[in-house]
């Protein structure tokens, strides 16, 4: 097998370990529910008693300090995270008789989905020993050992291990707590409890003032360790979270959360998606069989200590041994019993719940380490996929042969480097570590060391702590290492790059190469498609012999071909015309050429238009994008309206990113949407004109008057019967029918995407549907969903609306479309009956809160978004979107009056761009008669067209330029743009199309419903025009980019700038060439980083958002709290490594790259001034082509007709060749 062919399986064996890996850990599922677990217990405040008996505290769990307000944190804050949405059974009665499930209680939840199973308490207590010394009299005790805290992973032997019960009991009663280590937290020992939240919040309380009065909480609390295991039937994902507090021997208190997650439905084949994890297990172990069988003839062959003196040797057998580790790790987990005979009903049972849940927890552990052992497989992995992708090619090499090259001067220099970098973490440490602290830990010190390298300032922290040594260590660290040391670097690498290039120029192998994809394509052929071949090859030769005189035959008797006397004048008149006009464009191309004020002339022109249409486009796009009065709307109707007021609920005042359920969604409704109807107005038309007056008298069923409500004063709400709009999408709930079932009883069906922007109702044409509640979903159910009759007045109407057929709701998406009236009043009322009836809970899967603005001042209508998505697995996406657009465009109201102008600068636009579309289609033309005339096939054509860079560019500018023009077409001849306006008046008012009204059988118009069946109406076109506006600014913004990017193919027509572009361009398949390594590499950082810390860190959760944190770490921007939380030794390692092979050497592999190719075209390009100095002395003309291929296709034109009439000199970059037939008069002919 070749090693192109090696290199493409092994390819193929790490996309499929990559996804069996990343799918079987499952981080994103499990980060979404730590989060919404940790989001939970540091939202709910908890009461100090210090601040009085009926005084609450606005402390959270990060504001706890001393065992005290632990104990107070575990009574008013964990308590209602736990049992607070905790249900009776009652209120899911029409779910019927569950067998599975024989409580009176709902499950104890967090964000609707994550089930607490079960919840341990485990605490260590100091031991005390005398104090020996003259202070002994004042403090007569201490706390034993001499370690600064006490871990509560490991068992310490200055714990006290003795028995606590409370005071007055003796050893033997049942309130005494015996320190054990069988079911105490990781087996480290400690006083354990444990509790089932399906016993009830008095259990809780019970077990809390048990433990306080055995005093669990005084002084000597060593460490307190809350951990409960979370189930989400929704995403078959169980999660340990653990919560620390440890006190230190000052006093301190350092709280840590660590989660841990495992699926033990994950190798239950019964399931197809764990079936087909199952079949790419297998095919990966077989793929690894080979990929062994190869190292192991390569070795038979070449021997054991020549094999390994190969490059990349030791790395396959490192990957090959990991990678059978892991899978064999997945047979050993797989034999846990857990996986097999699990059942909820032993965690529920008091005899049993402690062996069960500790073997969970052990599950949680062995696969917390045997995601260590992945993520070293999947580095790994990348690392040799990396190795065996840069045998395929020179420059895909480039990187590792530099390193190689300057490994000798790269090893001295980092052991200089790391003597001086010791010795400023050691100086920071000792400086700075008592007063700040991201220095207070040699490991921190040398993260933020390496830090400071990417740019991370750290002055003011530093300087606050010591004024003179901040100054000296500051100055002298960027002095010595960014300014000195890094430069040295550089200097180093670009030495190796520059030794590695001649090498490669000297060998000639950039010119002899493939292309590494022809090179695949053709060892499989050679090695897959050839064995076939090879095997089929006599089946073939006697079937042709079978067959030929049948072929013959056939073809013999039905088909004849065209004399070629009757065709070959016509192909000589074609290749003549050809050959004139290939002449004349060559003529006319080479006069251009040739001549330089011409060729100025050409280009002089060329830039005007360009420039022209440049500043015509800036202008016009100034003018109609009108972006600060857009943002200036947005600001004041959106932001500051709706998203910046605060909410109180458990009194705890929130903001609007503090919203993490739709029961926090309620009171920011009730504080933000009611408070959009906070200032009304009456517009009455009088004789005298239209004007605002008290909305107190105000009548809307009056012919001149209608009560309208404002923004910021100036922006108005215009509908009749509705200012805000809310649109719900129910959820779809089954009943678990597996043994799973005692874990949660129902299951959420609806699609795991952001519903408020998606269509999530189909499901309840595919399942039975019901709410959380019980209650049926279909279209009957839904259309009663809210008891309007009595409550609000006869023009609110509402039913299920089908997606795409029925208006009312948000873009037509489906669901429950509900108008919030025109009041504040109305709107409060709505809000209360939609919670009365539970909709502001897991019954909903999305709500959308939308309403639309018009700025008379600034002739502008916004239209604002607020959605809200609940995940499966409890996770609240919260999202906003406010548009704003013009409804005039020749004239209209606000102090905006250049609509003319705009209109002229389009007509100008437009005439522009067919200029420049006519003069594409010319190069077109004239490349592809060029093409016919040299006989090559239209795909030939196709491709040496658009293997030309710039050629690309022009099309795509182009394209993006006309469907430019052709949105803002679209956008201006819109009906209801036109043609719609607002008016006290019903006689002037916009009146909605009878074919509008009767497809979407709205009712007739002396119906009352009939207002509210227009607003909905109103809601769509509105939506469809502002759809239209925004994807014509999209194309816009892309335009403005393609425009400037086509100015500078212009501007590198002159000589100056030419070079910067030509070194762009002859360094182009290099720098692609390091992109496709540099990403590979950093590929396996992310899946790495993925596994280790995607369970707790957000921005680490999934492979693709991991490469986007590591993109900001390559710009000097990393915030390494979260990692450091989840495991600090590995997030410093992991940094370093990071900073120093991407940032250091990486990114400056470009530098190199630029710097060496502008080298050779500025030497270039000085000695062809020489060249041509000296033909100008000798009245020898020199001609230069890129390419043989150029100067064979100008050759055959030649040897066609085409007349040379000067002594050239054809120069190729290897030869040259000379020409001198004269005649007469000394000319080549």
């Amino acid at each position: 097998m070749g090693q192109a062919s090696l290199a493409t399986f092994y390819v193929v064996f790490a996309i499929l370990t990559i996804f069996l890996n990343t799918e079987f850990i499952g981080t994103w599922n499990a980060n979404a529910i730590y989060r919404t677990v940790s989001t939970a217990l540091s939202a709910y405040p908890f009461h100090n008693p210090a601040h009085g008996a009926n005084g609450t505290s606005t402390r959270h769990i990060d504001h706890v300090q001393d065992p005290e307000q632990v104990y107070h944190w575990l009574k008013t804050s964990l308590k209602p995270v736990i049992f607070g949405e905790q249900e009776p059974m009652s209120s899911r009665s029409s779910w019927g008789n569950w067998s599975s499930w024989n409580h009176s209680v709902t499950p104890a939840t967090v964000g609707s989905f994550n089930r607490i199973v079960l919840a341990r308490f485990t605490f260590k207590r100091w031991a005390v020993v005398p104090t020996v010394g003259q202070f002994s009299s004042s403090t007569p005790n201490r706390l034993a050992g001499f370690t600064r805290a006490m871990s509560p992973f490991a068992r310490s032997a200055d714990e006290e291990t003795t028995d606590l019960c409370r005071p007055g009991q003796n050893v033997s009663s049942d309130s005494c707590y015996t320190w054990q280590t069988e079911h105490a937290f990781d087996h480290a020992g400690g006083y354990v409890s444990f509790l089932d939240p399906m016993e009830g919040v008095q259990a809780y309380d019970a077990l809390l003032d048990s433990m306080y009065e055995a005093n669990a909480f005084d002084l000597r609390l060593g460490s307190f360790t809350v951990d409960f295991i979370v189930y989400n039937a929704n995403v078959d994902m169980f999660v340990q979270f653990i919560l620390h507090f440890t006190f230190d021997f000052a006093g301190n208190i350092e709280m840590t959360q660590i989660a841990r997650s495992f699926n033990l439905n994950v190798f239950n084949t019964d399931v197809l998606l764990y079936l087909v994890f199952y079949i790419i297990r297998i095919a990966c172990v077989v793929m690894l069989v080979i990929f062994l069988l190869i190292e192991f003839r390569r070795m038979w062959d070449l021997g054991f200590f020549q094999h390994f003196r190969r490059q990349g040797a030791a790395t396959d057998l490192v990957s090959i041994t990991v990678s059978l580790g892991v899978f064999l790790s997945y047979w050993v987990i797989e034999q846990m019993p857990s996986f097999s005979q699990f059942q909820f009903e032993d965690l529920q049972h008091p005899d049993t719940r402690a062996a069960a849940y500790v073997s969970l927890c052990e599950v949680a552990s062995s696969l917390q380490d045997q995601g260590l052992l992945i993520a070293l497989n999947l580095l790994v992995v990348s690392l040799r996929t990396v190795s065996l992708v840069s045998g395929l090619h020179s420059n895909l090499g480039l990187i590792q042969q530099v390193l190689h090259v300057s490994l000798p001067n790269f090893v001295a220099f980092f052991g200089m480097f790391m003597m001086l970098q010791a010795g400023f973490v050691l100086m920071s440490f000792f400086a700075f570590g008592s007063g700040y602290l991201g220095m207070s830990d040699i490991g921190l010190c040398i993260y933020k060391s390496f830090a400071m390298l990417t740019g991370d300032m750290v002055f003011d922290d530093i300087y606050r702590v010591d004024e003179i040594l901040g100054i000296i260590y500051f100055f002298f660290f960027y002095i010595l290492f960014y300014l000195v040391l890094i430069n040295i670097f550089v200097t180093l690498l670009m030495s190796g790059y520059d030794v590695v290039d001649y090498e490669l120029q000297k060998r000639g192998l950039n010119e002899k190469e493939q292309n590494p994809i022809t090179l695949i394509f053709e060892e499989l052929k050679a090695d897959v498609v050839g064995n076939i071949l090879k095997y089929g090859a006599t089946v073939i030769k006697y079937a042709t012999i079978c067959l030929d005189p049948i072929v013959v035959s056939i073809k013999a008797c039905f088909f004849c071909s065209t004399p070629s006397f009757l065709t070959s004048g016509v192909r000589t008149k074609q290749r003549t015309a050809g050959a004139a006009d290939v002449h004349d464009a060559q003529a006319q191309n080479s006069e251009v050429q040739h001549d330089p004020e011409q060729r100025l002339r050409r280009n002089l022109v060329g830039f005007t238009s360009m420039i022209v249409f440049m500043a015509v486009w800036i202008t016009l796009m100034t003018l109609q994008g009108r972006g600060v009065d857009s943002f200036l709307a947005s600001k004041a109707t959106l932001q500051e309206s709706a998203l910046d007021v605060m909410f109180s609920r458990d009194d705890n005042l929130k903001n609007f990113d503090s919203i993490h359920t739709f029961a926090d969604v309620k009171p920011w409704a009730e504080a933000a949407i009611v408070g959009l109807y906070s200032n009304p107005t009456c517009a009455e038309q009088t004789a005298s004109g239209g004007s605002w007056q008290s909305d107190a008298d105000c009548n809307s069923a009056n012919n001149s008057q209608q009560l309208i409500n404002r923004i910021a004063n100036w922006n108005i709400g215009f509908l009749n019967t509705t200012f805000v709009r809310l649109t719900v999408q129910p959820a779809c709930f089954v009943a678990t029918s597996s043994r799973w079932a005692s874990g949660s009883p129902t299951l959420r069906r609806t699609p795991n995407v952001e519903c408020w922007n998606s269509v999530c109702t189909d499901v309840f044409s595919q399942e039975l549907c019901r709410t959380a509640d019980g209650q049926i979903l279909d279209t009957a159910s839904l259309s009663m969903a809210v008891n309007l009759t009595s409550q609000l007045p006869e023009t609110f109407k509402f039913q299920y609306d089908v997606p795409s057929k029925d208006l009312g709701p948000f873009r037509m998406l489906g669901g429950l479309a509900f108008s919030l009236g025109v009041t504040a009043a109305e709107c409060q009322e709505m809000l209360s009956l939609l919670g009365a009836d539970r909709w502001f809970s897991e019954n909903s899967a999305s709500m959308v809160f939308d309403w639309i603005s018009y700025n008379g001042n600034m002739d502008l209508f916004t239209h604002n978004v607020v959605g809200f998505s609940l995940m499966r697995t409890g996770v609240m996406i919260r999202s906003t979107e406010s548009k704003t657009f013009p409804m005039n465009v020749d004239t209209g109201g606000g102090y905006f009056h250049l609509q003319t102008l705009v209109l002229m600068l389009f007509g100008i636009y437009a005439a522009l761009l067919l200029y420049h579309i006519v003069e594409m289609c010319r190069t077109i033309h004239h490349e592809f008669k060029r093409s016919r005339y040299m006989q090559k096939p239209f795909s030939k054509f196709l491709a040496d067209f658009l293997s030309q860079t710039w050629n690309v560019v022009d099309l795509l500018s182009l394209l993006i330029s006309s469907a430019t023009f052709v949105t803002f077409i679209v956008f201006v001849m819109n009906t209801f743009r036109a043609q719609y306006q607002f008016s006290v008046d019903d006689l002037a008012k916009y009146v909605v199309p009878n074919d509008a009204a009767q497809a979407f059988a709205m009712p007739q118009a002396v119906n009352p419903v009939r207002y509210l069946e227009d607003d909905w109406y109103f809601f769509k076109e509105f939506e469809l025009v502002q759809s239209i506006y925004s994807i014509f600014l999209q194309f816009a913004a892309l335009n403005s980019l393609f425009i400037a990017i086509k100015t500078i193919k212009i501007v590198n027509r002159f000589g100056k700038v030419s070079k910067f572009s030509q070194t762009l361009a002859k360094g182009r398949s290099r720098n692609m060439y390091f992109l496709i390594v540099i990403k590979l590499q950093m590929v396996g950082f992310a899946l790495a980083m993925t596994v280790i810390f995607g369970t707790m860190v957000e921005g680490f959760s999934s492979p693709i958002a991991t490469m986007g944190s590591l993109l900001y770490w390559v710009c000097g921007w990393a915030d390494l709290d979260p990692l450091l939380q989840a495991s600090p030794i590995l997030a410093i390692l992991f940094f370093v490594a990071f900073i120093v092979i991407f940032r250091f050497i990486s990114t400056n592999m470009f530098l190199a790259t630029q710097l060496n190719t502008f080298a050779d075209l500025v030497g270039e390009s000085d000695i062809l001034a020489a060249k041509r100095a000296a033909s100008a002395k000798t009245g020898i003309k020199e001609v230069r082509y890129g390419s043989k291929k150029e100067l064979q296709d100008t050759n055959e034109d030649t040897l066609r007709g085409v007349l040379v009439t000067k002594t050239i000199t054809f120069v190729l970059p290897t030869a040259k060749l000379h020409a001198g037939m004269y005649g007469c008069n000394g000319a080549s002919r």
